[in-house]
């Protein structure tokens, strides 16, 4: 059974954008907030979902190796299948969210017009600003509960040795199979509830150091 989010609170969610972002970048994300699809079901069918949104047939699909197993060759195969044209780039054991690697993955995708993410945290947040830095969509293929940016505007991206939010694109369509979800390392399913216990604290500290030191 799959579920869809048609429409959110999109006036609540534009107050979670970055503070940095320029009056054009704001409206360009309010509105993608309200274009956003969200499906979740077992079972997916993975080809079906991109054809609805006329996704285009020259994509690329960026995964390391642990999600290629868990998702991304699956995934690859079954839009393979329908006829579009996966150029698929698996960014190895561990990668990190470096602004070097978003920019390798700027470069080794500019033959397609899209960009799928299959994976979680690291993967998200390379391929959604990547997909900022190119001017393409993308979308999110989750592969563990472990963080809650998968509908973020931004992404934290290490640059010169220092981790930054970065204003980056939302997805247009964020993909979560609950099987998948669940065969993810329990380790992988602490971390998200983690996150989520966090993120009310974290929230209150940005504002006071926004406030006190700017």
């Amino acid at each position: 059974m799959t579920s869809k989010i048609q429409k959110k609170d999109t006036a609540f969610l534009s107050d979670f954008l970055p503070d940095n972002l320029t009056a054009e970048e704001r409206a360009r994300c309010a509105q993608a907030l309200g274009e956003t699809q969200v499906a979740i079901g077992r079972g997916l069918d993975w080809a079906a979902h991109f054809a609805a949104l006329d996704w285009p047939r020259d994509t690329a699909l960026i995964c390391d190796n642990n999600t290629w197993k868990a998702a991304a060759e699956h995934i690859s195969q079954s839009l393979a299948d329908a006829g579009y044209r996966v150029t698929l780039l698996n960014l190895g054991s561990s990668p990190k969210p470096t602004a070097e690697l978003a920019e390798y993955i700027v470069s080794h995708t500019a033959s397609s017009a899209a960009l799928i993410a299959v994976g979680s945290g690291t993967l998200n947040d390379l391929t959604k600003h990547a997909a900022f830095l190119s001017g393409k969509p993308y979308a999110v293929c989750g592969t563990a509960a472990s963080m809650n940016g998968y509908l973020s505007a931004n992404a934290a991206i290490l640059a010169h040795g220092h981790k930054k939010s970065l204003p980056s694109r939302l997805p247009r369509t964020a993909l979560f199979d609950l099987d998948v979800l669940e065969a993810a390392p329990r380790r992988l399913q602490a971390a998200g509830l983690g996150d989520s216990i966090c993120r009310s604290t974290a929230q209150v500290d940005w504002l006071i150091s926004h406030h006190l030191i700017g």
